[in-house]
C-alpha cells in the first residue's frame, strides 16, 4: 500500500483521479499520504511484512469507488 500511494502522489491521470483506493473502518477512502514510520495522528496499519501509518485520507463514495474498480479491472 505504501508503494501503491507513492505511485499515486507522483502519477499523473487524465480524470484526474489521485490515490489508491482502500477501505478503512468498512468505508472506502481515497489513500493521498503513508509512513513507513511513526507518525504523530496517522492510522497505524499492520501490513504483511510490517507496519504502515496511513497520514492522509478522503472520503470516496460508495458509487465512486464502484466505479473506479470497475474501470480498473477493464485494463487488464
Amino acid at each position: 500500500m505504501h508503494r501503491l500511494a507513492w505511485a499515486w502522489l507522483y502519477a499523473m491521470s487524465a480524470g484526474g483521479t489521485r490515490g489508491a483506493l482502500l477501505e478503512l473502518d468498512g468505508k472506502p477512502v481515497r489513500v493521498l499520504a503513508t509512513s513507513l514510520t511513526e507518525v504523530e495522528g496517522a492510522r497505524r496499519l499492520e501490513c504483511g511484512d510490517a507496519p504502515l501509518w496511513v497520514v492522509e485520507t478522503e472520503e470516496v463514495s460508495e458509487e465512486a469507488a464502484s466505479s473506479t474498480s470497475a474501470q480498473a479491472a477493464s485494463t487488464h
